[in-house]
């Protein structure tokens, strides 16, 4: 194991290299949400988990059941993560 890839277990580094990964993917998947007014989050869920490709030939969140329920998933911690229900 190289040192480089030490780091990938060190949860700062991880998490920086996460958050990069995910504007990477709200960026590749960002026509489709301009185009048709889509939440960039639930985009950017459905290329982490079926890929930018993916979405980006559905011209949004593509209809694989895994994936919906990814995405709705989610957001669904995220909302309860911000106070929501």
């Amino acid at each position: 194991m190289t040192a480089q890839s030490k780091r990938a277990f060190v949860p700062a580094d991880a998490i920086m290299a996460q958050g990069r990964y995910d504007c990477a993917l709200a960026q590749a998947v960002a026509g489709v949400a301009s185009e048709n007014d889509d939440d960039i989050t639930s985009l950017m869920l459905a290329a982490y988990n079926a890929g930018p490709a993916a979405v980006i030939a559905a011209d949004g969140v593509p209809d694989i059941p895994h994936t919906e329920t990814y995405v709705s998933s989610v957001l669904a911690a995220l909302s309860i993560l911000h106070g929501g229900s």
